[in-house]
């Protein structure tokens, strides 16, 4: 509905890299792009003055972003811009709250169970997290160790 309500975000005759392709690419990785749009919010429009605050791999590709950054950027593309910045924000805020209070939670139940699991190699601590929600710390419901197959090639 969005993109019916926006039109596109850049119209040109030529077919040539779209302003809107660059944005949709700057909000899917909101780290490295956001000065970039946050310029864009604020009203800076100078293509060059744009593709200075690129970062990292986008400065290797300065004539192509320049080149994306000309176009049609409009006050309500600005708006729109703004408004998906501002989602994010709230969104990353909850996601911060929430995970304070699974660790404070799983502090109170399980002691330093995730920091004993993230030692595994390849678990880390969400992961621990999870595996901790999923099996709970009572063991006793699974067979002892001695019971297990002794390990990878093992057959009947």
């Amino acid at each position: 509905m969005t993109e019916r309500i926006a039109g596109p975000m850049f119209t040109r005759p030529e077919p040539r890299s779209t302003f809107g392709g660059l944005v949709r690419a700057l909000l899917a990785d909101v780290p490295r792009g956001r000065v970039m749009l946050e310029a864009l919010v604020a009203g800076e429009r100078n293509p060059n003055v744009l593709a200075d605050l690129a970062k990292a791999r986008l400065r290797g590709k300065m004539p192509q972003l320049i080149e994306a950054l000309t176009g049609n950027f409009t006050d309500h593309h600005a708006y729109l811009c703004h408004t998906m910045l501002s989602n994010i924000d709230r969104i990353t805020h909850q996601i911060d709250q929430l995970t304070a209070r699974i660790e404070a939670e799983l502090a109170e139940f399980a002691g330093d169970a995730v920091e004993r699991l993230d030692e595994i190699t390849g678990i880390g601590p969400r992961a621990a997290q999870v595996i901790i929600a999923e099996i709970g710390l009572d063991m006793s419901r699974f067979p002892p160790r001695h019971t297990w197959p002794p390990g990878p090639g093992w057959r009947l």
